[in-house]
């Protein structure tokens, strides 16, 4: 950074941020890459029009943004605000108001670095919160650099994690909203590392997602919960469905059908009783392939859930493109039911056209008595959350049928 203690504060601080725009590519998706040059170019004029006096931004590639900050670390919240700031008004795309957030990464000068690392570790501590899908701010840490060794630990093991059995299924309870009873689960892969211990799937999907590795994965978590449904059925009176997550990958392979063909017939399970959960984001791209899979599950027994429901741009258009038969509410909206009326808005509406249009809604991220009584109220119809039980093994999840109603997790 040639001259950059010239653009500090009084005492020669500054601040490197790092920044991308949250959901950038359904945006393109949605509206078109155009739409996504628009968002970009008015980006920019924003930040030119807050940058002070030796103050800088650039755009580093694609919706990544970096910037230089006259703070020090007492005031670097405050100059963040500042650059949020411009994200306050919707972009206007076409005459529909595309509304932005962002993540973002921070390092200070001189107590991170005296160097061109500050722009590596703002990255670093950028990219630690897009790992957890949070809209946030996150400044450079020296644990960081130990998450990211973790991380290449991870990566190069996941090739040989199938191949030696390393992968297992928990499972969360889904209760019938009258009778609080376990009605069906949702099935969750664990990674039992030899080293790392138990790792959960937002440490490795990622890099099984960058490296290519989601249609391997996502078809040995189609067997396995197969093979484990027709286990449960045999042993005790549930559960009446299991979910199964499906990236966007996997869903337009072109083994898919053929997988869910083979793990039906090996295990001898109803298609009816398997429910295939897919997010937005498999529907982003080839419309007329999603919804000649998403037709061919209809037609085999099997159910279409729509995950996240109410996050998206298009999300009520999909509801009349494709045959789906289940929206999940997003739990960010039933997270907020106790402190924003437009979460309860939101879990209303959704609750009311779904009866309209005859599709189940299962409510996610139920932690509260008092989320779970509203939702109650507005009918709901399946909960499913911390509150009834956290994601366990197939023999604890297989014994939440004898009990009636599940246990509340203390």
């Amino acid at each position: 950074m040639v001259d950059a203690t010239n653009r500090g504060d009084k005492n020669g601080h500054f601040a490197v941020i790092a920044f991308d725009l949250d959901r950038f590519t359904a945006i393109n998706e949605t509206f078109g890459t155009s739409a996504g040059d628009t968002v970009l170019r008015t980006v920019a004029e924003r930040l030119r029009e807050i940058a002070r006096d030796g103050e800088c931004f650039a755009r580093s590639g694609g919706d990544h943004f970096l910037g230089l900050l006259r703070c020090d670390a007492d005031g670097v919240n405050e100059a963040i605000a500042r650059v949020k700031g411009i994200f306050a008004q919707p972009v206007t795309v076409d005459t529909r108001a595309v509304h932005l957030t962002a993540t973002f990464g921070v390092s200070i000068f001189p107590e991170d670095a005296r160097d061109e690392s500050l722009v590596t570790q703002a990255n670093l501590a950028m990219t630690s919160l897009r790992n957890r899908n949070t809209s946030c701010v996150q400044r450079f840490g020296p644990e960081m650099h130990n998450a990211l060794v973790r991380q290449h630990q991870l990566g190069s093991g996941l090739r040989r994690a199938i191949d030696l059995e390393q992968f297992e299924l928990v499972y969360q309870p889904i209760v019938d909203g009258r009778s609080l009873r376990a009605r069906s689960g949702e099935a969750l892969i664990r990674w039992n590392h030899p080293e790392l211990g138990t790792v959960p799937p937002g440490a490795f999907l990622p890099a099984a997602q960058e490296m290519g590795l989601m249609r391997e994965i996502d078809a040995w978590v189609m067997r396995r919960a197969c093979t484990d449904l027709a286990e449960m059925l045999r042993q005790t009176r549930g559960p009446k469905r299991i979910s199964v997550n499906v990236s966007a990958q996997f869903l337009l392979s072109p083994e898919f059908k053929d997988v869910v063909d083979e793990a039906l017939r090996a295990s001898a399970v109803t298609p009816s009783l398997l429910a295939v959960e897919i997010t937005e984001q498999a529907l982003l791209g080839d419309q007329s392939q999603a919804l000649d899979v998403l037709t061919w599950l209809r037609g085999r027994g099997v159910i279409v859930a729509l995950d996240d429901f109410g996050t998206g741009y298009n999300t009520l258009s999909y509801l009349k493109l494709y045959p789906i038969d289940t929206i999940k509410i997003d739990r960010s909206f039933v997270s907020d039911i106790e402190s924003l009326p437009y979460s309860r808005s939101v879990c209303s509406g959704i609750v009311a056209f779904a009866a309209e249009l005859g599709l189940r809604v299962i409510a996610e991220g139920v932690e509260t008595k008092a989320q779970e009584e509203f939702l109650l109220s507005l009918g709901c119809a399946q909960l499913q959350g911390f509150l009834y039980g956290k994601p366990m093994s197939k023999n604890a999840f297989m014994r939440t049928f004898d009990a009636a109603p599940v246990a509340r997790a203390s």
